[in-house]
């Protein structure tokens, strides 16, 4: 998987256009947005504060623009399409790394959209490339940067695709005055590609939202790989704020082994102007019955790799763990066991589920888990009560932790799973599902 700062080589190209202008002799295709009086500090605070908006920045931020019919753009070479609602500003540009999509959403108002050849970390992108825009474009322009937060961030699904989007509000100041403006990015994975939406503007943001999501969910490519014969998306929740996905996709071999593939991305609002991220990749390779043959994990926490650990099956002697861990080289030796997969894990819920009476019913099972990769750890599984007729909450505790997931009863499979972590409850809800395990 390549790393963010592969990708951002892309980014420094890209022609970003401001959210901010003055009122007196503005370049056309630039807009104005407004000039706050230097006594007011309202947007200190912005992403917090409970004060009511001015008027000014609340007609400022209800501006939208009007879409057209789809239409399909497709590439020179014809290596990629996608369907957007509103007209492009000239060609599709491509160069060995991207195409970029400049989109009309009003007039004098345009949002881009980058479509990458490779991956990247969805939510360490978005952290990186707003620095960049903030630091080495906005700044230049319009002076320095004297506030940003993120004020909303959002996760889900766009066609078969999950993405991850964040919405910053900054103010700026040349000597002259401050301004403040908005910036809004989006962010999909798609099968080897990534897709990259920005607009910074203060407004717009339902026609915005619109237009990246058609982007990122109707990307196809002529590099595709075949369907996996399983897939399966969530989404992540901070109490009722939707901060990142999750999915699984797996692929079979001529063998017949499973490739599983799991990723997470996470982006959290932070102190000091900068959110927290969250990235990883699980590639597990699994026998036509689900045990694991061997398996690789990287974890990158605000754009810095933590985890990249490989644990590899030694015949007859165990398991091999090598890699780093939190910057440490890693290289140790752990016992014969069988750890288990996203698919033996759903064969034991399915199996204590099928009980004619489930409930109490209670398993173990073996895990490999990143926080503690140098030993193996002891899952407990127990069904706690019915939830309706065809699922169940089922309670997995490994070491002081535990989950409860909401199971169904024919397939073992989860569709809703909640973390206690300290004041916090994180939960993941299945939003996509599609062929069986």
């Amino acid at each position: 998987m390549c790393r963010t700062t592969v990708a951002l080589r892309v980014f420094w190209k890209l022609p970003c256009q401001s959210g901010l202008d003055r009122a007196e002799a503005r370049p056309r295709g630039e807009r104005l947005l407004a000039v706050v009086p230097l006594g007011l500090a309202l947007v200190a605070g912005a992403a917090h504060a409970a004060a009511p908006e001015p008027q000014w920045l609340v007609d400022a931020r209800a501006k939208e623009g009007v879409l057209v019919a789809p239409h399909l753009v497709t590439s020179a070479d014809k290596s990629i399409s996608f369907s957007v609602p509103a007209p492009m500003t000239g060609a599709l540009a491509e160069d060995k790394d991207a195409y970029t999509a400049v989109l009309t959403l009003a007039p004098g108002i345009t949002g881009e959209c980058v479509i990458l050849k490779t991956d990247v970390d969805p939510a360490a992108f978005l952290r990186a490339t707003a620095r960049i825009t903030f630091t080495d474009t906005i700044e230049k322009v319009h002076g320095k940067i004297e506030m940003r937060a993120v004020e909303h961030v959002d996760a889900g699904m766009a066609g078969p695709t999950p993405y991850l989007s964040a919405s910053w509000i900054y103010r700026a100041n040349d000597g002259t005055g401050a301004r403040i403006g908005g910036l809004r990015q989006y962010v999909g994975r798609h099968a080897g590609h990534s897709t990259y939406c920005a607009l910074n503007d203060i407004g717009y943001a339902e026609t915005f939202a619109k237009v990246a999501l058609a982007v990122i969910g109707s990307l196809k490519a002529s590099d595709d790989p075949p369907a996996p014969y399983f897939e399966e998306i969530s989404v992540v929740s901070i109490g009722d704020a939707r901060v990142g996905f999750g999915s699984i996709e797996m692929h079979r071999d001529a063998d017949g082994d499973t490739k599983s593939v799991e990723n997470e991305a996470m982006i959290v609002p932070g102190g000091a102007g900068e959110p927290q991220t969250f990235d990883s990749v699980t590639t597990a390779w699994v026998t036509p019955a689900g045990a694991l043959i061997n398996l690789k994990k990287v974890s990158v926490n605000n754009g810095e790799v933590e985890i990249n650990l490989d644990l590899q099956h030694a015949q007859d002697t165990g398991w091999v763990l090598s890699g780093k861990f939190k910057s440490k080289d890693v290289q140790a030796a752990l016992p014969a066991a069988a750890p288990s997969t996203w698919v033996t894990q759903t064969n034991l819920r399915r199996e204590l589920l099928a009980r004619e009476s489930p409930i109490g019913a209670e398993a173990v099972r073996t895990d490999w888990l990143s926080a503690n990769p140098g030993e193996f750890t002891t899952t407990t599984v127990k069904v706690l009560a019915a939830i309706d007729a065809n699922s169940y909450l089922v309670r997995e505790t490994f070491g002081p932790a535990s989950m409860d997931l909401a199971v169904d009863r024919k397939s073992g499979q989860s569709f809703r799973g909640t973390m206690e972590m300290g004041p916090v409850k994180v939960t993941a809800t299945r939003v996509f599902v599609r062929g069986s395990p």
